[in-house]
């Protein structure tokens, strides 16, 4: 086999090794709708993250991403109840989450949610030798007043640790926006 067309088969290899040796990224940018303080006592979590999360190298990466969170907020004063929604579910509505019941038969009423947050995958990019990458559009509601207060974008590119650096990215934003207790723990993302 000549060196050319060894290289041109050991490209897409390089390529995917040079991908997975480095940690997941994330940018975000959001926008508070009401400057009314918002101070979640119980979160509500509807998520749809896509296929991003397919990398099981770091165990079940959505379950991370989901358990950081909660015990980030949780050491705070914020219970959190993370539910996933069906893939490619239109945007959540405040008559949509009262409806709703997760897998222990429990609605959203009964657990009593002041703060909806609403995580809806919108497109994702992939390929060979290309690390995934996703959008989402990210709506926190004020469950009381039945109106959006915070809304995000969000582009995820996922590699390595993505659990840990989509929960760290979420918190450092929602702490940042005033919309939790600066004193929140950020959750850690260890190095790839």
């Amino acid at each position: 086999m000549g060196k050319a067309m060894m290289a041109a088969r050991l490209a897409p290899l390089i390529a995917l090794a040079l991908v997975g040796c480095r940690n997941s990224t994330a940018t975000i940018s959001s926008q508070r709708l009401d400057a009314a303080p918002v101070a979640p006592h119980r979160l509500l979590v509807f998520a749809d993250v896509g296929n991003v999360f397919l990398n099981k190298a770091d165990g079940d990466e959505e379950k991370i991403f989901s358990d950081d969170v909660t015990k980030s907020l949780a050491g705070c004063g914020i219970t959190v109840d993370y539910q996933k929604k069906r893939p490619l579910n239109t945007a959540l509505t405040l008559d949509d989450s009262e409806k709703r019941r997760d897998d222990r038969g429990l609605s959203t009423s009964t657990f009593g949610a002041d703060t909806i947050l609403d995580i809806q995958w919108t497109s994702q990019n992939s390929g060979i030798g290309v690390a995934a990458s996703a959008n989402y559009t990210l709506t926190l509601f004020n469950a009381q007043a039945r109106k959006p207060v915070w809304t995000a974008q969000m582009t995820f590119v996922s590699a390595w640790y993505g659990g840990q650096r989509y929960a760290a990215t979420l918190v450092d934003r929602l702490k940042q926006d005033g919309l939790v207790p600066a004193g929140c723990v950020t959750p850690a993302v260890p190095k790839a």
